[in-house]
């Protein structure tokens, strides 16, 4: 259930990244294009145009940043979960997930990939 927490903290976390990134470029934006409108010197368009592009790129950086560390907070939220789950089962003296997978793989994998199948000494491969 934790797991399933701090994935949802974590959407909701870059959902408002998203938004505020979206507010901040539309007044940005808005405000460069009643500057555009009253601008009639081809040096102001000029200066204008370099505001948009170092505003755009500054902003790409931030925007990316930031989700990249909210995902890997999320990730870190996530195995922490995880691994108390893990613990927990191995304190109890239950198999944990991951070794019931691990159990479960040699069948499936006969069954998905016969040809890496085990076959017996004598046997013919195909029959």
């Amino acid at each position: 259930m934790e797991g399933t927490t701090a994935l949802c903290r974590g959407s909701e976390a870059l959902r408002k990244i998203q938004q505020d990134a979206a507010h901040e470029a539309s007044v940005f934006h808005e405000e460069r294009a009643q500057k555009l409108f009253a601008s009639s010197q081809p040096a102001e368009l000029a200066a204008l145009q370099s505001v948009v592009r170092r505003f755009t790129l500054q902003g790409v950086g931030r925007y990316w940043l930031q989700i990249a560390a909210c995902t890997m907070q999320t990730q870190v939220e996530m195995i922490r979960s995880a691994t108390h789950v893990l613990a927990r089962e191995k304190d109890l003296g239950m198999k944990s997930p991951m070794e019931i997978f691990q159990s479960a793989l040699p069948p499936l994998a006969n069954g998905f990939f016969p040809m890496t199948a085990h076959v017996a000494e004598g046997q013919p491969l195909h029959s």
